[in-house]
């Protein structure tokens, strides 16, 4: 049965649908391909909109997950939504940030004087495409080499000095999100993503309830009850209209852009022109260099000359001049 949702590209949505521990188990847990078995969010914002950008948002847990192999690790997780393609240096400067917060580090419980740093993963939920990233989603987890390129046979993870200096990162284009073929956990949650499914308005996708079972009816049901939400609507409208500004303000900038390289090409083009004026001169005075030259050689006198070339005496004498 086709059912309204609230569309979680929203940041009203999507810190909605995290705030509830059990379905950002779910979601973190699929993105990560990993069991989450604690999870709880430090903090989320969103910095104040400036020059009629909307920011990122960026939301923070603190996770206990368990891989394949059944060992489990405390990682900091930071989640970036953005819908903007010149978002890199805010995201290092967060990712610092992180790196260096006292909130990421543990005490080791049987060694109270040492502390641990706690290993990070970093999710990009992007509403653009990345150049050269051909998947929806992406992982990038670093791996260790000897100095011939061998893997090394250890993990990341097994070797703290390295665990704590390096990130994993996640990137999730959601414009790519259609492509993808529902083969597995992770591409069924994505769905719920996906913005074909729009309806009547952004604020909504139309999606078939019966195909969303198990933990995914949280995800499912939190974005059900989000879209009756009348703040989260009134937070949505507010985004409405930051994204108009934005969108004018990109056109300003685009605008100006255009205007720049008009100006910069007339400016190549008159330069250009001086250049093959400079050029077509120099050429002419080498010429009456010659023709005088070539008079006098003759040997018609200065005044002679000057009369046959029909220029004053004196310019004889600056081209004679040039010529010696």
């Amino acid at each position: 049965m086709a059912t309204l949702i609230a569309n979680p590209i929203y940041d009203s949505v999507f810190k909605y649908l995290m705030e509830d521990q059990r379905v950002a188990k779910v979601i973190l847990s699929d993105l990560l391909q990993r069991d989450v078995l604690e999870v709880d969010m430090k903090n989320n914002e969103k910095t104040q909109p400036m020059d009629g950008y909307i920011s990122v948002l960026r939301i923070d847990f603190g996770a206990k997950v368990r891989d394949a192999n059944g060992n489990v690790e405390n990682v900091n997780i930071e989640m970036q939504k953005s819908w903007l393609t010149s978002e890199i240096i805010r995201f290092r400067n967060y990712l610092a940030t992180q790196y260096s917060s006292s909130d990421n580090r543990i005490i080791i419980s049987d060694k109270p004087l040492k502390e641990k740093q706690l290993h990070i993963v970093s999710i990009y939920l992007l509403g653009h495409e990345v150049e050269g990233l051909d998947n929806a989603v992406t992982y990038v987890y670093p791996k260790m080499y000897d100095q011939y390129g061998k893997p090394v046979g250890k993990e990341v993870k097994e070797v703290d000095f390295v665990n704590e200096l390096v990130h994993d990162m996640i990137v999730v284009q959601i414009p790519k999100i259609p492509k993808t073929k529902v083969k597995s956990r992770l591409d069924k949650l994505l769905t719920l993503f996906d913005q074909s499914y729009m309806w009547q308005s952004n604020h909504q996708l139309r999606v078939d309830e019966s195909k969303y079972v198990g933990d995914h009816k949280y995800v499912f049901r939190r974005l059900l009850r989000a879209q009756a939400d009348q703040d989260i609507i009134d937070g949505m409208d507010i985004e409405d209209i930051y994204q108009v500004a934005m969108d004018e303000k990109e056109q300003e900038i685009e605008l100006k852009e255009r205007e720049i390289a008009i100006q910069k090409e007339r400016i190549a083009n008159q330069n250009e022109q001086i250049a093959s004026q400079s050029k077509e001169l120099l050429e002419q005075k080498e010429t009456l260099v010659r023709l005088t030259n070539s008079l006098l050689l003759s040997g018609k006198t200065i005044e002679e000359v000057a009369e046959i070339m029909n220029v004053p005496i004196e310019r004889v004498r600056q081209l004679v001049k040039k010529h010696s």
